[in-house]
């Protein structure tokens, strides 16, 4: 599977700093998909510069609720910390599901457990410091 390649990817380039796209897309939605496919995403964040974008929720989940997606989002924050974990939102294919604003009024609900600290880097600090380490500035024109 593409995750397994990742962790292939990762072990022989170790200076390479990668980000996984989608929370790795999980595919098996189940509860015990859920279980296996965190057991990966642990297995992806043992390697530190390995990080993630959770993203693409209407996508993967379709019609979705916070209940149901909050456990996949708790146990990847859970799995690489809030330091190797970005907030996002794969606009334009999520207009198709949900606004911009119910998208992130759920993500604030999801996530208003968490410190001041840690929401300052799923929202905005994690992405500035991979970004900005792989030499791209918020003023570059990336078109």
């Amino acid at each position: 599977d593409q995750l397994e390649r990742v962790l292939t990817l990762a072990g022989a380039l170790p200076d390479l700093r990668i980000v996984v796209d989608h929370f790795g897309w999980p595919t098996d939605l189940s509860d015990a998909g859920r279980s296996a496919h965190l057991a990966r995403l642990r297995e992806l964040a043992a390697a530190p510069h390995l990080a993630t974008r959770i993203d693409a929720l209407g996508t993967i989940f379709g019609a979705w609720t916070v209940d149901q997606v909050r456990p996949w989002v708790e146990g990847t924050i859970d799995a690489f910390g809030s330091n190797r974990c970005m907030i996002g939102t794969d606009y334009p294919i999520e207009s198709l599901r949900t606004s911009y604003a119910d998208l992130y009024g759920a993500y604030d609900e999801m996530l208003r457990d968490l410190t001041p600290d840690q929401r300052e880097d799923l929202f905005s600090e994690t992405a500035h410091c991979w970004l900005d380490a792989a030499g791209v500035r918020p003023e570059d024109d990336l078109v």
